[in-house]
Order: structure tokens, then sequence, then C-alpha cells
């Protein structure tokens, strides 16, 4: 099940980003921590993916395999350095206070 949505995720980036020399995927399951037993197998899995081909259309796959050992602050850095221009001044992936992270698509200030 994972795998297809992959592939899925892997096949949009290719039509919609066609002009990209490199596609980056970062995936973010916990590979230590209390849910490690789900992120192992997971990171295993597309590790295997990868084995079979790294590259969609033409374009190669770059895969970036952090590890936020469940921990949701760890998970908001590791997003932000592959969304954010500049992840010390976030605009997409915010931190709002009394809701957590808040994804803002346009990048304006999130408001309540």
């Amino acid at each position: 099940m994972q795998i297809r949505k992959l592939a899925l995720l892997l096949s949009t980036l290719c039509a919609a980003g066609a002009a990209l020399a490199d596609i980056t995927v970062d995936s973010i399951p916990s590979q230590t921590g209390p849910v490690s037993s789900i992120g192992i197998p997971y990171a295993r899995g597309v590790a295997a993916g990868m084995a079979f081909t790294s590259y969609v259309a033409g374009k190669n796959i770059k895969m970036i395999p952090p590890d936020d050992a469940f921990a949701p602050s760890t998970a908001a850095k590791n997003a932000r350095k592959l969304i954010e221009e500049d992840p010390s001044k976030p605009r997409y992936l915010q931190t709002v206070w009394g809701f957590g992270y808040v994804f803002v698509p346009d990048g304006n200030k999130h408001s309540q």
C-alpha cells in the first residue's frame, strides 16, 4: 500500500515538475523511538523501490531519509529543510500558538 502511494507521488511529481533536473522525495518515517516498528519496514520498502529504479521519466530521484525519532519538532525541522527556501524563516510550515504546526500553501501569515 505504501509503495503504491510512493509511486503515485513520484508520478505526480514527474508530471508536475517536468522542468526539474532531479526529483527530491523526503519520507519522514521514524527509524527510532516508539513507532520505529512502522518506520523501519517502510524505509526498507522505499530502499527496495530505489534499488529497483532510481529514475522516473528520465528524471533522477533523490531520497532524503531523515529520522525524526517520533518527535514532532524534529519532523517539522526535517520538512522545513525540504520545502522552505530559508528553513530558519519558515513561510509554508508555520508554528502557530494554540494549533501547532500549520501548512500554509500560499506562504502568507496564518490567521486564526
